[in-house]
């Protein structure tokens, strides 16, 4: 494994220098086999690495292929994913992995994104090698989005801006990245060049917004403090809880989002409801709505990924 130098080589060397290896092996059922699973990981990859050069040849842009469902399950899963991962309640056991993976900071991510560069830059790959590239750099500067809008503290989502939105803005960037001369886009890492770009426009963006809400009336304004405020107890709940409660508020019409069944959200988001039975969330939800009706909004009972980023944001009991 340390001679390859394929893009699933270069992440498992990357996950080896972490330590994620060492602090799952240990908790791993008897019989269980990492390498194994890593073969496994390259089926799975291949297979979004052909749905991503499908989309590129049927002129679809990867953040519409990643909303696709039915035509690219395998993106879609990918990107609802890692998403929902974020806000999930670390195991005790991957909290000490996890916490020196972020202290590590972007240094440790140099050798991932530079390979990422390369090889979506890279004519003389397979298709479907240097589309799965192309899709890794998307979902990081995806990622890396969601990470500045739960930094906001609802505010985005005050004036107006959705998840949508920040994967048309990535995909923008990642387009006007992938334009560059060949010689030059793999002279720098892509990731910070492209999320310096995105939030450079968000920043403007939301200068522009900010004068136009002086022109909002009054109710305006009330219902975009409202979304402020249910955006920020969504980001301090559990995935599954805020799932649940996200896709309430939208039958609602509190928020601006598709409502749908709960055997749908359970597809969607198979990594976090998938393997709860339906009964359970139906007990799940009524018990939230007792308590937030009762003023006690759920919370973590634990630190997920997106806390260790932002340690000192405050609550929205403490604001």
């Amino acid at each position: 494994m340390d001679h390859d130098n394929s893009l699933l080589g270069t992440f498992w060397r990357h996950l080896e220098a972490s330590g994620f290896q060492s602090a799952i092996q240990q908790h791993l059922p008897p019989g269980a086999d990492l390498q194994q699973g890593l073969q496994e990981f390259k089926l799975a990859a291949a297979k979004i690495g052909l749905e991503a050069y499908e989309a590129e040849v049927r002129g679809i842009r990867l953040c519409e292929a990643v909303g696709d469902e039915q035509n690219f399950p395998n993106l879609f899963r990918i990107h609802v994913g890692l998403r929902d991962m974020f806000t999930l309640e670390l195991p005790k056991e991957l909290q000490g992995w996890a916490e020196q993976a972020m202290a590590a900071g972007a240094s440790s991510s140099d050798e991932l994104q530079t390979h990422l560069g390369r090889m979506a830059t890279d004519s003389t790959l397979a298709a479907g090698e240097r589309s799965l590239a192309c899709f890794a750099l998307f979902e990081l500067l995806c990622a890396s989005l969601f990470f500045a809008e739960y930094a906001e503290r609802g505010q985005l989502a005050a004036l107006g801006v959705e998840r949508r939105h920040l994967d048309e803005l990535a995909q923008e960037k990642l387009t006007l990245w992938l334009q560059l001369p060949a010689e030059q886009a793999m002279e720098v890492r892509p990731l910070n060049i492209m999320l310096a770009a995105a939030m450079r426009d968000l920043m403007v963006g939301g200068e522009i917004l900010q004068q136009k809400i002086l022109t909002w009336s009054t109710d305006m304004v009330v219902d975009a403090q409202q979304r402020k405020i249910l955006e920020r107890r969504l980001q301090e709940m559990n995935t599954p809880d805020a799932l649940l409660i996200r896709n309430a508020a939208a039958g609602l019409g509190l928020l601006d989002e598709q409502y749908v069944t709960i055997e749908t959200l359970q597809e969607q988001h198979s990594i976090v409801l998938g393997g709860t039975k339906r009964n359970t969330l139906d007990q799940r939800i009524k018990r939230i709505k007792v308590s937030i009706a009762d003023g006690k909004w759920p919370k973590r009972k634990s630190k997920a990924i997106i806390d260790l980023a932002f340690p000192q944001l405050p609550t929205e009991d403490e604001e």
